[in-house]
């Protein structure tokens, strides 16, 4: 954290020092302990690194306010004019209290907190502005004349009038925040930050990011740069998973690939990572979609945090700024795992590659509560530039059946999904659950679109033609035929594999082995 700002040899108020305004007010000595407050509220404004003008706005009020105190007691000390300075002393007591606990912030924990800061501040002015309307009803009692009178409370009375400022304090806080935007987009990622504060701090500048892509396109790119440096280093997603500030650009207007479910796009995430943009083509924009999808983001950050993307890609996040949403992953330039393996057949250990996959289950189904994949196939594995299998698009399928109404097995997006669902939900009451994804992930091991997938690099039923055929035999309890080819059984298809896709493919989803189960036996 960075040290907080040195305090002047010579802080001024009103364009005097401390010593200047000791001096000046030493003719009254009744004002001593007000005094002693006022150059203690100067001293620390010049500890402020943020919101420091509307800072220095209070400060010069609160002289102003003593000044007019020392005018009103040079005519006459009355009971009212010294239950009037005792008030002043007390609100200025309050405002010092409050500012000597911003002021000496450092300067990442004044960025965090300057919209506290600013309110702290907005009451303080609220304070003196109530004292201000006692201390002239006390001043007005205690001489003949009017208030009025003196030109030192006309300059008060100008000084303090509310929507004077109000505006001033406006505009205060609007240079306040340009500077703001010039501290976040200079902030180096490699600034020492304490954890608890790292979060906040890229909670600051993505909603900054906001304002800046319409305001300033290179203080914009700056900026996504320094939050993507700050995300590394602290190994966290974005706090808000809605990218609706310019966190992601779409590169082209064409899709690159596509499924079933989702049309693929080439993005580019804060300036930096290359990224997919997967728009879902069975989903519209709307407020029941944003709800899901904010409530899902939750989901994500927890599965991130407990993974790291060793066996998940990860989603960093949605947007809902065209006529249907998209999530956005980090580009695999190696494809999925059927592709993958079809063109490393012979430098591929398959029992690893199984098994990382399998990893990837294990942690969705231990989240707490468990997580259901819901599509495990081939075309949802995706390969990571080290050549490790990562599960992708978990929990897609209850999106779409939570914002559409419609059963995922009943939409027209998961024809190609049949041969890896379990009975029961192509045929049964359609509710997935982690002895589906059991059953699923069998069938990828055989080809890619689950475990037969990988080892046959073809898909379940490779007999069958059409899918929802495969999906019948399955219901009948006709399970896939056992390939007996050399280099399938040399991949690793032995007995004991084959006993556990059996079990796997049971009718009776209890009768399937837990995740952590599967993995003790491959």
């Amino acid at each position: 954290m960075a040290a907080p700002a040195q305090t002047s040899p010579f802080p001024i108020s009103l364009g005097k020092s401390v010593a200047q305004i000791t001096a000046q007010f030493a003719p009254v000595p009744g004002l001593a302990p007000c005094v002693g407050v006022l150059c203690a509220i100067i001293q620390l404004c010049e500890n402020v690194v943020q919101n420091r003008n509307a800072a220095q706005q209070l400060r010069d009020r609160c002289h102003y306010f003593v000044l007019a105190l020392r005018d009103s007691e040079e005519k006459e000390v009355t009971k009212n004019i010294v239950d009037a300075r005792n008030a002043v002393y007390e609100c200025l007591l309050v405002i010092q209290t409050r500012m000597s606990t911003w002021a000496n912030m450092g300067k990442i924990k004044s960025l965090i907190k300057q919209d506290d800061i600013s309110k702290e501040i907005s009451i303080c002015q609220g304070q003196v502005s109530d004292c201000v309307a006692r201390f002239q009803v006390h001043a007005y009692s205690s001489h003949r004349n009017p208030i009025s009178d003196s030109p030192s409370v006309e300059q008060l009375v100008t000084q303090f009038e509310m929507l004077e400022w109000q505006k001033e304090f406006e505009a205060n806080a609007r240079r306040d925040h340009a500077e703001l935007m010039e501290s976040l987009s200079d902030i180096q990622a490699d600034q020492a930050l304490a954890k608890d504060m790292i979060r906040d701090m890229m909670s600051l500048m993505q909603t900054a990011m906001g304002e800046n892509k319409v305001a300033a396109e290179k203080r914009h790119e700056k900026m996504s740069s320094k939050l993507y440096d700050l995300q590394r280093q602290s190994g966290k997603l974005l706090p808000d998973f809605h990218l609706k500030f310019g966190e992601v650009q779409k590169i082209g207007d064409l899709p690159v690939r596509g499924t079933a479910t989702v049309d693929i796009f080439e993005g580019l995430y804060l300036g930096r990572e290359k990224v997919m943009i997967k728009a879902i083509r069975s989903m519209k924009c709307d407020e029941r979609s944003l709800r899901r999808f904010k409530r899902e983001g939750k989901i994500w950050g927890e599965v991130w945090d407990r993974d790291q993307g060793r066996h998940i890609v990860p989603f960093y996040g949605f947007c809902q700024d065209g006529p249907i949403p998209f999530m956005v992953s980090p580009w695999m330039r190696n494809g999925d795992a059927l592709s993958y393996v079809k063109a490393n057949d012979k430098d591929l250990d398959y029992r690893q590659f199984i098994r990382d996959i399998s990893l990837g289950v294990e942690v969705l189904h231990t989240m707490n509560p468990p997580i259901v994949h819901g599509d495990i196939k081939g075309s949802n594995i995706l390969i990571s530039d080290q050549g490790h299998p990562l599960l992708s698009d978990f929990g897609l399928s209850q999106i779409i059946h939570d914002v559409s109404g419609t059963p995922f097995t009943q939409s027209n997006v998961v024809a190609d999904s049949y041969r890896y669902f379990a009975p029961e939900v192509c045929m049964g009451n359609g509710n997935l659950s982690t002895a589906t994804d059991i059953y699923a992930l069998a069938m990828t091991v055989l080809e890619v679109p689950i475990l037969f997938q990988i080892l046959t690099h073809q898909q379940p039923y490779r007999k069958i033609k059409h899918h929802m055929h495969a999906a019948f035999s399955a219901s009948k309890g006709e399970q896939p035929g056992r390939p007996t080819e050399a280099q399938i059984v040399a991949r690793g298809l032995d007995d004991n594999l084959w006993a556990l896709l059996k079990q796997c493919w049971s009718l009776k989803p209890e009768e399937r082995p837990a995740v952590q189960e599967y993995i003790s036996r491959l």
